[in-house]
Formats: structure tokens, sequence, C-alpha cells
């Protein structure tokens, strides 16, 4: 029964340990957390590079356009 219990144990660890694994790998995938770029850590900068960049995307759809 103790070689059960080991089997088990273990199996958790290696799937608590596979789990950490992914969630660091989508963090970095993300580039957020210790994986942000330099400018990017907080939140609030974050919001505001989003921000910009749905501004450039509207600018982009609808560009200005003279009338001759």
């Amino acid at each position: 029964m103790a070689e059960i219990g080991d089997r088990e144990g273990g199996e958790a660890r290696a799937a608590a340990g596979s789990a950490m694994l992914l969630l660091q790998l989508a963090a970095a995938q993300a580039e957020i957390g210790p994986f942000a770029r330099r400018g990017r850590e907080t939140p609030g900068v974050a919001a505001q590079h989003y921000r910009t960049a749905s501004c450039a995307a509207v600018a982009w759809r609808w560009p200005n356009r003279r009338l001759t």
C-alpha cells in the first residue's frame, strides 16, 4: 500500500510541475508578469499601449480623405 500512495504523490507532483511549466510558458507568450518587456511591467502601461494600438488601427481603417 505504501507504494500506491508514493506513486500517487509522485504523479501529483509531476502534474503540478507540468501545470507550472505551462503557466510560465503562457505568461512568457503573453509577455506578462516577470516575462513582460521593459515598459510594460504595469497594467496601466499595458493598457496605454493597447489604447494607442487601437487608435492606430481605427485611423488606418478610416483615413482622412480630402474633398477635391
